[in-house]
């Protein structure tokens, strides 16, 4: 599998990732592996990089075997087989950038075939294909507060729900929003990051996902629990103001 991966460069050119110090053009093995502990480490996504070390830090292609995907926030993996291909410079990383999106060209262009979407998940949940109010899967629709959508006759997804989602997917920030992928049968639904509306103001819009769910606040206050997402990661912990707008999606 080819990844990238980003190395602080120590004298002499050395390249180094937690104090391991690799060389272009050769192979290494570890025999045990945990992922952000031990291991080699790499992204799938060419961007995920960009998160780790800093703006001069050189990034390399890289090939890796027997590796397991971290979840929930960018594509990295840990991988006990790892070879440094090349070192790449900004326009090769914008082409591998460019190479990573066409993958997902096939799956988007079928996100509306089904209305709802069967993820294999344990609980049996079926997922909407798209946002309420929206008439396809990449379309943001509209922004709600929590009380509005809770008086109509379809469910939202409970915090325990969101869970299981996460459990059960890889997820991948592209073209605006979140593409979960089944790990049971492979099947996706993308959440588009459509921002949040406070009062007047609508923000996040392109980089951030926030989605209702039915769970009420767990601190005792009028709020109520959402789904938030961004371009590195997610949390399902937070708690809000139920006249916020956010996006919804139903579940069954």
């Amino acid at each position: 599998m080819i990844a990238y991966k980003r190395f602080k460069e120590a004298p002499g050119g050395k390249l180094v990732c937690k104090g391991f110090e690799y060389e272009i053009g050769k192979s290494y093995h570890m025999d045990e592996i945990e992922i952000c502990k031990q291991g080699f480490h790499a992204c799938l996504n060419p961007s995920d990089t960009l998160h780790y070390y800093y703006d001069d830090c050189p990034i390399a292609e890289v090939e890796i075997r027997n590796y397991t995907l971290q979840q929930h926030s960018d594509t990295k993996v840990c991988a006990k087989d790892i070879t440094i291909i090349r070192l790449l410079d900004i326009k090769e990383l914008c082409k591998a950038q460019a190479k990573y999106n066409s993958r997902f060209d096939n799956i988007i262009g079928h996100l509306d075939d089904e209305e709802w979407v069967d993820l294999g998940l344990p609980s049996g949940t079926l997922w909407c294909s798209h946002n309420y109010d929206a008439e396809s899967a990449m379309e943001y629709g509209g922004l709600y507060r929590w009380y509005n959508i809770m008086a109509l006759p379809y469910a939202l997804p409970t915090i325990e729900q969101f869970q299981e989602l996460h459990d059960n997917t890889t997820s991948t920030f592209i073209r605006d929003g979140r593409l979960y992928t089944s790990l049971i049968n492979g099947k996706s639904i993308f959440l588009p990051a459509a921002g949040y509306r406070r009062s007047s103001y609508l923000l996040g819009t392109g980089s951030v996902g926030n989605y209702w769910s039915s769970s009420l606040d767990t601190s005792g206050s009028d709020g109520a629990r959402y789904c938030g997402f961004g371009s590195c990661g997610y949390s399902i912990y937070y708690d809000s103001s139920r006249c916020l707008g956010y996006s919804v999606r139903f579940v069954k």
